[in-house]
């Protein structure tokens, strides 16, 4: 995935690119819109 082009959140928070994420989170992926 592109971190430019999906936005992922855990939890209701943001994950960060450096932030460490287990196979066990539940991750939300949330499409961001080029150009807005």
């Amino acid at each position: 995935l592109l971190s430019g082009e999906y936005v992922v959140a855990r939890g209701g928070r943001v994950v960060a690119e450096d932030e460490e994420v287990s196979d066990g989170d539940e991750l939300l992926l949330y499409p961001v819109v080029s150009g807005g």
